[in-house]
């Protein structure tokens, strides 16, 4: 999010562009975090 201040560009915190290349990389390590989060959460459950 602080790459528009590298760009030079004071007016938009984000441009399109930005925004979709933040999305594609943070949004699959959320993904996989999520994942995990519920498969330990599914395999605790049916292990008691």
């Amino acid at each position: 999010m602080m790459t528009a201040c590298l760009k030079g560009n004071p007016t938009h915190f984000a441009t399109a562009e930005d925004m979709v290349m933040l999305f594609a990389t943070e949004y699959p390590k959320l993904v996989d975090k999520v994942i995990s989060l519920m498969n330990k959460l599914i395999l605790g459950f049916f292990a008691n």
